[in-house]
């Protein structure tokens, strides 16, 4: 794998591991390769860090490697590891501003840090910060871990401020 130089190199074997094919080279064909080379292209594109995956069959350059013999190279193109959105929301005798950060691939592991922080008229402060990475190499199975807050004035109708804090920990399967 090239180009893949924000990911580690012991994620990426556990991620294509499953379906690389180890069987002895007189028993594999190249319709083998080619599914082989299809299921971890595909693989590669759900992990959601690279932006493209162009395999390619050259010939092995490997000491052991016989005449005929060929290795997968696959050229990666990762996506942006940032994003940033800001808001800002007046109306209707209320108003918010909003702040919203994701960092992409943080340990190298395909793992998403997300966070989220508003202030408003109505609701003075709210937030949460999230850690998700999979914990399965089929990718459908994903940990995650937040942190949540909620600040909420409700003095003009209740004459009270009501505060709402906690942490997750949830086991996310998709199961399309």
């Amino acid at each position: 794998v090239t180009g893949a130089s924000q990911t580690r190199p012991s994620f990426l074997r556990w991620l294509l591991a499953p379906h690389l094919y180890t069987a002895d080279s007189d028993t594999s064909t190249f319709k083998d390769i080619l599914q082989a080379t299809s299921k971890i292209t595909c693989k590669m594109a759900e992990t959601d860090i690279f932006a493209s995956v162009v395999p390619r069959l050259e010939p092995s350059r490997e000491p052991s490697a016989r005449p005929g013999d060929l290795q997968l190279v696959l050229q990666t193109r990762q996506r942006g590891r940032f994003f940033l959105k800001t808001a800002t929301e007046l109306g209707d005798q209320d108003g918010n501003v909003s702040l919203q950060v994701r960092l992409r691939n943080v340990l190298g592991g395909a793992e998403t840090l997300e966070g989220s922080l508003s202030s408003g008229l109505r609701t003075r402060l709210a937030g949460h910060v999230s850690l998700g990475a999979p914990i399965r190499p089929d990718l459908r199975t994903r940990g995650e871990i937040s942190v949540f807050g909620l600040e909420k004035d409700l003095t003009a109708v209740a004459s009270h401020v009501e505060g709402v804090r906690g942490v997750r920990a949830a086991v996310r399967v998709s199961t399309d």
